[in-house]
């Protein structure tokens, strides 16, 4: 009986250790995950426009691009002000002009 459940803690163990890895920081969403830079054109409460930065591979395809602020990361930069020239790290997909899935945002320089 003793080893029963000496087994079930330790599978129970490694199960949990296995979900606490799922989890994203800040540092590993800035070095794996997709992002585009820009300039803040607007922003309300659920989005922010962003005009890409002509360096940006993205800017053939979109001039302007709309992210949710409904990020992943709450240690965000969720205040964006017109000006303000941020960073959005998303999951790679933009439909329709808008980036969805937002991982997190950084200020790069502020207005």
């Amino acid at each position: 009986m003793k080893y029963r459940i000496r087994v079930c803690l330790l599978v129970l163990t490694l199960c949990l250790v296995c979900l606490t890895g799922c989890h994203r920081t800040m540092n590993s969403v800035i070095q794996n995950e997709p992002r585009f830079a820009g300039k803040v054109q607007s922003a309300t409460e659920d989005y922010v426009v962003v005009e890409v930065l002509e360096d940006e591979p993205l800017h053939e395809e979109y001039a302007t691009i709309e992210a949710s602020l409904d990020v992943e990361l709450k240690d965000s930069y969720c205040s964006p002000v017109l000006g303000d020239e941020i960073v959005v790290y998303y999951d790679g997909t933009i439909t329709d002009g808008r980036a969805e899935t937002v991982y997190a945002i950084t200020l790069q320089s502020p207005s």
